[in-house]
């Protein structure tokens, strides 16, 4: 399918563009208005998306494997048990649905990702820096070895996340559910993780040089060679119940 063929059914059509299990890969789609069309299924790899409006599509199960999505608009889109390794700098996010989908190695920087459903998802050595995850729902997600540098995950459910190795260097984690984490060879150096529920995590040779940990939940938390070195711990409640001075 061409371009061409793309926006002669945007005319055609006044509702949703129906382009299910349609062979895109490296069409040029970008600044496009696919707004609420139905591209589950579609073969959308290496296709050029930049700018385009996908607000409430479906793309469930499509495949867009280094797809550029640089400044796209995701906001309510279903990417669930999709394969968005792409590029999605600037891209916007939010709200959007996506169980379980595919970011592994994705390019996510700057990227509004607020309220964003992304539980299981598998986000292993992503780019996410500066990327604004507050209030997303990343429940069990994958995120070995990605880059949160900046990142703003304030309020987020990041419940038995595996950040082994992950660098959150000066993150925001406030309030975040963190409970179940973990944190193995993990980088928070500066990070705020004030009021955070760190519950049963673990933070094993994690990296905590100057965080902010103030009223924090660690009870159960396993911090067997974390550094901790300057970190902020007044009010914290610690791995045994007691409450840090």
């Amino acid at each position: 399918m061409t371009r061409e063929q793309v926006e002669s059914g945007l005319k055609r059509d006044a509702g949703a563009l129906d382009l299910r299990q349609q062979d895109l890969r490296r069409v040029d789609l970008s600044g496009l208005d696919l707004s609420r069309a139905n591209l589950s299924g579609a073969d959308l790899r290496a296709a050029d998306l930049r700018r385009a409006n996908l607000r409430g599509a479906d793309l469930s199960g499509a495949q867009m494997f280094e797809a550029d999505l640089e400044e796209a608009d995701l906001e309510g889109a279903n990417l669930e048990g999709t394969d968005v390794r792409g590029v999605l700098r600037r891209a916007r996010l939010r709200g959007v649905r996506g169980t379980g989908c595919d970011l592994q190695t994705a390019n996510l920087e700057n990227a509004t990702l607020q309220q964003a459903l992304l539980d299981a998802a598998k986000i292993k050595d992503a780019r996410l820096k500066g990327a604004d995850l507050r209030e997303a729902s990343l429940r069990g997600a994958t995120l070995n070895g990605s880059d949160l540098t900046g990142a703003v995950l304030r309020g987020a459910r990041l419940a038995k996340a595996d950040f082994t190795r992950a660098k959150l260097v000066g993150a925001d984690l406030t309030t975040a559910d963190l409970s179940g984490a973990n944190f193995f060879l993990a980088d928070l150096s500066g990070a705020d993780l004030s009021h955070a529920d760190l519950a049963s995590s673990s933070l094993f040779l994690a990296k905590l040089p100057g965080a902010k940990l103030a009223s924090a939940n660690l009870r159960g938390a396993r911090l067997r060679g974390a550094d901790l070195t300057g970190a902020h711990l007044e009010g914290a409640v610690m791995p045994d119940g007691s409450v840090h001075a």
